[in-house]
């Protein structure tokens, strides 16, 4: 019954419904943030596109040995990758013509995501993107920004003040430890496919003065936020995943399972939007 259970949360999280919900959850905290009422249609959008881009990604992957979990499943998983980036596709194209003002914004974020994995396909002119893969860690952060913040906030029709300016901030420095993380943890497996990052150059001392710097703007960026009254979510909630975060650094060198990554690492990037999400449920 226990190695069953494991199968099912392994399925859910290497398959790539659980990220996929990271996305949709961080993106309603957006608007949740900002006191405007979500829109259903980006929801479903970015929840199929991230399914669809992750899938891509993994798919690439599967031609890499390793021996960490994650590529073993995606080895013996390949025809279920595949499964749904077709089957993702879809509603993708679907609800892209339905996004009315931001449709153009979200084929940049496209064309960035696809580039982001674009150096794995073994054909030029891919192969030579490999050479700009130095700044990956920085990227992916960007495009997690850009995709849960400010892609919602456009799709507000907000301006841009202080206030969404802090909030994006604060997003960014939460997001980029958690991909530093990342980054170390797939160092040979970039290696081995030639791919560099500057993060790789770190010693594990300089990568802990990294992460602490990134914890210093993220809890300033929230101390920014509340100071001017720019937000009225609770302190905690919005500080919760910077503080799990730090709770877990015995952990961050110990190379742990790849559930603890993709699952309870990529889980703090929406954990205050899923609090906030419960208790607006309960009508706290």
């Amino acid at each position: 019954m226990v190695a069953l259970l494991k199968k099912i949360f392994e399925f859910f999280v290497y398959s790539n419904f659980f990220i996929a919900l990271v996305a949709v959850v961080m993106v309603n905290y957006t608007f949740a943030i900002f006191h405007h009422s979500s829109s259903y249609i980006l929801l479903l959008f970015v929840f199929f596109a991230t399914l669809c881009s992750y899938s891509f990604h993994w798919y690439l992957s599967a031609d890499y040995s390793g021996t960490n979990n994650r590529l073993k499943w995606t080895n013996a998983n390949n025809g279920v990758l595949t499964f749904f980036l077709l089957l993702s596709s879809t509603p993708c194209v679907y609800l892209f013509f339905q996004l009315g003002n931001v449709r153009l914004w979200v084929i940049m974020g496209g064309l960035a995501t696809f580039i982001y994995s674009a150096p794995k396909i073994e054909a030029r002119p891919f192969i030579w993107l490999r050479t700009f893969a130095v700044g990956k860690t920085l990227y992916l952060t960007s495009v997690w920004v850009f995709v849960t913040v400010f892609l919602p906030l456009l799709a507000m029709e907000t301006s841009f003040d202080n206030k969404e300016i802090w909030f994006g901030i604060n997003r960014f420095f939460l997001i980029l430890p958690i991909c530093v993380l990342f980054d170390r943890k797939d160092r040979e497996t970039d290696l081995g496919q030639g791919i560099r990052n500057i993060i790789y150059q770190l010693t594990s001392r300089q990568t802990g003065v990294l992460l602490g710097v990134c914890m210093a703007i993220f809890f300033f960026s929230g101390f920014m936020l509340f100071r001017k009254n720019f937000i009225s979510t609770p302190s905690l909630v919005l500080n919760l995943s910077g503080i799990v975060f730090i709770l877990l650094t015995p952990f961050h060198t110990r190379k742990p399972d790849d559930l603890y990554y993709y699952f309870l690492l990529d889980g703090l990037m929406m954990l205050s939007g899923a609090i906030s999400l419960g208790l607006s449920l309960k009508g706290l």
